[in-house]
């Protein structure tokens, strides 16, 4: 690590019995302020997720959801994750 950087992790916990717990957590490490487009990556972000978040219901068609997903920006595409969204086994687990 090196001062004023992210520190980052993601950790899957999944029980013998099937109960999974994801944890994934960031750190701004150091001094200084974040830049403007550290900030503005982690308000995107932050937006994406509680937007999503937000529309997922019991029953929702996955067709609907792809069609009412918040779209990441163009700044935001070239280093998204893989998938929308995931769960246990539905995706790189």
């Amino acid at each position: 690590m090196k001062n004023n950087e992210i520190v980052a992790f993601n950790i899957v916990l999944v029980s013998s019995e099937g109960t999974c717990v994801d944890i994934s957590r960031t750190w701004w490490i150091g001094v200084e302020k974040p830049n403007e487009d550290t900030m503005y990556a982690r308000r995107h972000a932050n937006q994406h997720m509680m937007y999503n978040m937000n529309i997922l219901s019991s029953g929702v068609l996955l067709s609907k959801l792809t069609m009412n997903c918040h779209k990441f920006d163009n700044q935001s595409l070239a280093p998204k994750y893989g998938c929308m969204m995931h769960g246990v086994g539905l995706c790189d687990e």
